[in-house]
């Protein structure tokens, strides 16, 4: 078939040929009414020659753009499920899209279809893309079908405006690739990480789950994941792992969870606590109590999962990809944003599942707390941040599935080696006597590291000791309002001691209205106790600077200032300079006009001017409840100590279970940001 141009007279159209013309007229008519695009008859001079016979090396030298980031299933239209299956029919491989794929998925493989053999196409895409679950089979199809030249990240920077998306940019070329070729990585763009190039083997990333593309990976850090899973068996092994219940009635419309939750006990109602409630080796029980009707609800569980003893793992990670795991012996009952470990054996005789593909399950005892240790370690979420983490909800957070739990490296235990408990309680409590005197009494170093029984007992008692060390320093009361109780206002900020500018904060930032910094507010404050009379309050301040890129701004567009002077006080008495020790980061932080204070600077006033309008309590009135909540934080911190030491010592023997070396235990660390 020949192309004519849209406009021509048909009478110079050979009769032969004009039933060709007339076609194209009415196809085009119809495509510009009914916006229809179809690559080839818009441009066929890149696909077709002479004669209309299918070009040899059809396609774009070049195809680039920024497609949708849209989840496929957001889509409400009526015809929502005909579109799906209309972008599906686009592709070579329908089932190449699998899950709930995003919209740019489809693009990509677009792109390698319109283009040439031999040329390249890239796009700006979400870095969720090289992770994400419903990436998979696209990914394994472009590690084995195509040439992969390039990858530019930006980590965790967001390159569009008002978009909380991270990206990447990937240069692909439509070529078989070499066997050996490697991917250049470019991190000159990407703010967190050291500048320059790496390269990786791209055949490297089809032997790792899923097939994901961890471009942000150094070399060492992948041979050290290569060296832990060598030395481990899998949790799926260990344990019966699966989210807890989904409350929700069964029935369409029916009941919610909050319907189901009670503040006071009652029939058929069992201790509950949810995600947001674990934080590491510790599960702060929010007074809840569950109507648990596992007939009627959506997706219930044997109660045998949340009775038995079990280890809880958040199903969001914490923001730098660390893991939240706690151990419960108490029986509480949670929902499906847990992820729920407890061994085989506690579950049998019940209709959970006990048998999953890929897994070899094993009878020893493991013990629940130290699988604990293992979990909330360093190295275990290094691994779980470079094989498992998306990075795709706001704020660099991941999902934490059951099936990446499942593979969690467990560092294997020779049961059969046997131990002398004595020498274990004693090295033990040797241990807790160092960390109590806040010293370094023992050395792991001089364990035996060839008897992993040993230090599995160690490293169960120590969680265990770490754990309830943490319950004792979550009891304490640490709301310095709730100490001080009832009170009248005393003096403002102003208006108590010797008030003075801190030197050379005349040009300060703090000193400043909105007409010379839009948007100016308070970020957090800070109190410097300098002596027993004398104190500086400093704050940092918050602003959308006119240039972002120049600036690291948080999802709003603010950026933030560093700690700065704004207040210094003299001639204080102890229990005034203790009362704006811990009062005014309090008053802050809460703000919208407690004790007089709001954050935001105004025409007339600067953030200084601010704070000193604060009003603190009458000193005299609170005295006491002062001088309580001084002991009470103390205590805490005194416990934060013992529990910072234990977390370094579990650690250190948790290395040694996987037989890391000192540099790579710099590298995991470095990697995680320690």
């Amino acid at each position: 078939m020949l192309w004519y141009p849209r406009d021509i007279d048909v009478g110079h159209i050979p009769a032969h040929l004009r039933r060709d013309y007339l076609f194209q007229k009415f196809w085009r008519r119809e495509t510009n009414s009914n916006d229809f695009f179809h690559w080839e008859l818009e441009y066929p001079e890149v696909f077709f020659g002479s004669g209309g016979k299918r070009l040899e090396g059809a396609g774009f030298d070049t195809v680039i753009g920024n497609p949708p980031y849209v989840s496929a299933w957001s889509m409400t239209e009526d015809d929502a499920e005909l579109t799906r299956n209309a972008i599906k029919g686009l592709v070579d491989s329908p089932g190449i899209l699998s899950g709930h794929w995003d919209l740019f998925v489809p693009f990509i493989l677009r792109a390698h279809q319109l283009c040439k053999e031999g040329c390249s196409y890239s796009y700006i895409i979400p870095n969720a893309f090289f992770r994400e679950k419903y990436a998979t089979e696209p990914r394994k199809f472009l590690l084995e079908n195509t040439t992969i030249r390039e990858i530019v990240g930006f980590g965790e920077k967001n390159v569009f405006e008002g978009v909380s998306r991270q990206t990447a940019i990937p240069i692909i070329e439509k070529s078989a690739p070499l066997s050996d070729h490697t991917i250049r990585i470019n991190q000159e763009y990407n703010p967190d990480a050291d500048k320059g190039e790496k390269e990786i083997t791209q055949s490297d990333f089809l032997e790792l789950p899923g097939f994901q593309i961890r471009h942000e990976s150094e070399l060492k850090e992948l041979d050290i994941l290569d060296k832990i899973e060598e030395t481990s068996r899998k949790m799926g092994d260990i344990c019966y792992v699966n989210y807890g219940a989904q409350i929700s009635s069964k029935e369409k419309g029916g009941f919610g969870k909050q319907e189901l939750l009670y503040e006071e006990p009652g029939e058929n109602r069992v201790k509950f606590f949810e995600g947001k409630n674990i934080s590491r080796y510790h599960i702060e029980w929010p007074g809840l109590y569950l109507e648990y009707r596992d007939s009627e609800m959506y997706g219930p569980r044997h109660p045998h999962l949340f009775e038995c003893e079990k280890l809880a793992i958040r199903y969001v990670s914490d923001s730098d990809d660390s893991l939240l795991a706690a151990f419960d012996a108490s029986g509480m009952y949670t929902d499906h944003l847990v992820v729920l470990c407890t061994p085989y054996a506690n579950i049998e005789g019940t209709d959970l599942r006990q048998n999953f593909d890929g897994f070899d399950r094993v009878n020893h005892e493991y013990d629940l707390q130290y699988l604990q240790a293992v979990v909330a370690s360093t190295v275990e979420s290094f691994y779980y941040a470079s094989r498992f983490a998306t990075g795709s909800l706001q704020g660099s957070y991941s999902h934490v599935y059951p099936q990446s739990v499942r593979d969690f490296p467990i560092p294997d235990i020779d049961f059969q080696t046997e131990i002398d408990e004595k020498e274990v309680s004693e090295w033990v409590s040797d241990a807790k006597s160092s960390i109590d005197q806040n010293s370094y009494g023992v050395n792991v170093d001089e364990l035996n590291d060839e008897n992993s029984h040993f230090l599995h007992e160690i490293a169960s008692d120590l969680a265990e000791y770490l754990g309830n060390t943490k319950s004792v320093r979550f009891d304490l009361n640490l709301s310095l309002l709730d100490h001080l109780g009832s009170y009248s206002d005393g003096p403002t900020l102003a208006d108590i001691g010797l008030t003075q500018p801190p030197k050379g904060s005349a040009n300060s930032i703090l000193q400043m209205t909105v007409e010379e910094k839009p948007n100016l507010r308070v970020g957090e404050a800070t109190v410097v106790r300098e002596s027993d009379s004398t104190v500086e309050i400093r704050l940092t301040a918050r602003y959308k600077p006119d240039d972002e890129d120049a600036n690291e701004t948080d999802q709003w567009g603010y950026t933030e200032t560093e700690p700065l002077p704004a207040l210094r006080i003299t001639d204080l008495s102890k229990n005034e300079a203790e009362l704006i020790e811990a009062f005014v980061p309090v008053a802050v932080d809460k703000a919208d006009g407690f004790a007089g204070f709001r954050e935001t600077a105004t025409i007339t006033n600067s953030l200084v001017d601010r704070m000193r309008k604060l009003t603190l309590p009458d000193v005299d009135e609170v005295r006491e409840g002062l001088e309580n909540y001084i002991e009470t934080k103390e205590r805490a911190d005194e416990l934060e100590t013992k529990i910072e030491r234990t977390d370094e010592l579990i650690d250190e023997i948790v290395y040694e279970l996987y037989g890391l070396t000192d540099e790579e235990i710099e590298i995991v660390e470095e990697a995680v940001g320690e």
